[in-house]
């Protein structure tokens, strides 16, 4: 197994984990979808740990910061 295959597995692992911990299917407390399309598109200039953290906690957050990075490619090719 190469060095991507793993990354992608320990990202998936991660997320397992995120899931069952952590749902979050009220969406308490999210910091909504301007602010994860600004992360999604532009993570290395962004500054807010508290963001971060709770993405990292939030499988909502989670996926819909997933589904706006994969996004945020495509439209970076075309």
């Amino acid at each position: 197994m190469g060095r991507k295959e793993e990354l992608g597995d320990l990202i998936a692992a991660f997320g397992r984990r995120v899931h069952e911990e952590h749902p979050n299917p009220k969406r308490v407390g999210c910091p909504g979808r301007p602010v994860l399309t600004r992360l999604a598109n532009q993570p290395e200039g962004f500054q807010a740990d508290s963001i971060l953290d709770h993405v990292k906690q939030c499988a909502a957050c989670l996926d819909e910061l997933g589904e706006l990075r994969v996004s945020s490619k495509r439209s970076q090719r075309g």
